[in-house]
């Protein structure tokens, strides 16, 4: 009897354990929306040097693949700070904050990083906050 009593604790205790919930997936830190108007400043700003697939070409870097390896340890100010900076490369400086963010939203989302509920922030200091890691 004592066996018995034993085998259905363990049954009980696999049923609780298989019956648990996932845990939650992280939120992505941008929107579906903000990524699709990412990649339409994108196909006007950006697609003649960085081709359609992000893959840039012999004198253009990719923005995906190694990109992602080469900010890897950069905050999502920095990489917004640069694209702002210098890009697109016939006028940098010329996409507003909101554009920037949207551009930096789809290369995130290129770069395998789920959407999530909330637009990324355009602020820096918000951005400072948030590594980059797709």
């Amino acid at each position: 009897m004592h066996r018995l009593a034993m085998m259905f604790a363990v049954l009980a205790a696999a049923g609780s354990v298989s019956s648990a919930a996932p845990p939650a997936p992280t939120p992505g830190r941008y929107t579906a929306e903000q990524a699709a108007h990412g990649a339409q400043v994108y196909a006007q700003a950006c697609v003649m040097c960085h081709k359609q697939d992000l893959g840039g070409d012999f004198d253009t870097p990719p923005l995906v693949g190694r990109f992602a390896r080469n900010w890897a340890d950069s905050n999502l100010a920095s990489l917004a700070d640069d694209l702002h900076r210098t890009m697109p490369q016939f006028a940098p400086g010329s996409l507003n904050a909101q554009d920037n963010a949207a551009v930096l939203a789809y290369i995130l989302q290129a770069n395998g990083e789920p959407a999530g509920t909330q637009p990324l922030p355009s602020d820096p200091a918000a951005l400072a906050r948030m590594p980059f890691k797709p």
